[in-house]
């Protein structure tokens, strides 16, 4: 029986409309639930396909369109000593609702791959996935690919993979979920029905990938405007039209407009008289 203040408090909250009924059943910490579960799969994968020698990292959950993941070596810094930097590996949650725990585990360790590369060997350019990348990827058990199916290239600038069959990732991953270790939420933004179809018809035209080591997220990579002239189906004469549009935007300042010139001319001076921006 509730007595005193207790007693009180509950009264006012039912006079007042304060005790609606709960829709969602308690659960267990989803932060707790989600980032103990990645740390456990990074360790659990990096003990059974990498011998235990990757450094920890920092796994985030970001979501960037066209990827699942990505990888950013040495991305974040302690507040506390500036000069204790750690990896970056990005999981992206508004692909998990549309694919399966050894899928997105294939992911983790796609990036994982990276990491290695990242202190242990030569990787290319920025976002370039060499020769070097794709050897270690099968070597763990993925299958590097530019179109995710078998016959791709297995080197470029934007890459996935598949998952081997009776490889090592699919012996290891097969183990660590028969655990039930796995303890992932998916994104809810997209399950209305309508809002479903919409994403449907936009998912078979978006190609995912891994962007590369070292992306910078969230900064989009524009052509320059002549690039889009060129790849369209303009006549040359337009492209020359569209070309001529443009050049005067982009005119240094010490250059003369077309005509000016002869205007000075008209304007009385003398054709022989040197031009203030001659041998500039």
């Amino acid at each position: 029986m509730i007595h005193g203040h207790a007693a009180l408090e509950l009264y006012r909250t039912i006079q007042h409309g304060r005790c609606p009924e709960r829709t969602t059943p308690m659960i267990a910490n989803p932060t707790h639930r989600t980032y103990t579960s990645l740390d456990a799969a990074y360790d659990y994968f990096n003990r059974e396909l990498f011998g235990g020698e990757l450094p920890p990292c920092l796994i985030t959950m970001q979501r960037q369109k066209g990827a699942y993941g990505y990888f950013s070596g040495e991305r974040f810094a302690s507040l506390a000593n500036p000069n204790e930097v750690t990896d970056e590996i990005a999981l992206n949650p508004a692909t998990f609702a549309t694919r399966t725990p050894p899928e997105i585990l294939s992911t983790l360790v796609h990036e994982m791959v990276h990491l290695w590369q990242h202190h242990f060997g030569k990787p290319s350019r920025q976002s370039y996935h060499n020769k070097q990348w794709a050897a270690k990827m099968r070597e763990v058990g993925l299958v590097p690919t530019g179109t995710g199916e078998s016959g791709g290239k297995e080197t470029g600038q934007n890459m996935t993979h598949y998952v081997e069959k009776g490889g090592r990732f699919s012996k290891a991953c097969k183990t660590y979920l028969a655990a039930g270790d796995a303890f992932l939420y998916q994104d809810r933004a997209g399950d209305e029905e309508a809002t479903k179809t919409r994403r449907k018809k936009a998912a078979s035209k978006t190609k995912y990938t891994c962007p590369g080591a070292g992306s910078t997220p969230g900064r989009s990579r524009r052509r320059p405007w002549y690039a889009a002239i060129a790849a369209s189906r303009w006549k040359p004469n337009q492209m020359r039209a569209a070309i001529r549009e443009r050049t005067p935007a982009t005119r240094r300042p010490n250059q003369h407009p077309r005509g000016a010139r002869s205007l000075r001319f008209q304007a009385g001076e003398s054709p022989g008289a040197a031009s203030p921006n001659r041998g500039r």
